[in-house]
């Protein structure tokens, strides 16, 4: 993983966050939902930013384009894959 890591503090990120910085944030605990931005509503991520994500401790999310489903969540070890 790299040096540093993605904010997780509950902060929606509107541009992808680098793989190793994720790695890093999940290494510690954090939670990541990634969505594929190509496949999921705006209304969606809004909602997901707004309801679940913002002000969450050691929670955040990103866009992944290409992600082989719409909306991913990911913790140390799991993945769970949503439509």
């Amino acid at each position: 993983h790299g040096p540093g890591f993605a904010a997780c503090d509950g902060v929606a990120h509107a541009e992808p966050v680098a793989d190793a910085d994720a790695v890093h944030a999940l290494e510690r605990g954090a939670v990541w939902i990634t969505y594929d931005p190509a496949r999921t509503a705006p209304t969606t991520v809004q909602a997901l930013a707004a309801t679940r994500v913002t002000d969450a401790d050691d929670l955040f999310m990103s866009p992944y384009p290409g992600l082989d489903s719409p909306i991913s969540l990911q913790a140390w070890g799991h993945r769970l894959a949503l439509d």
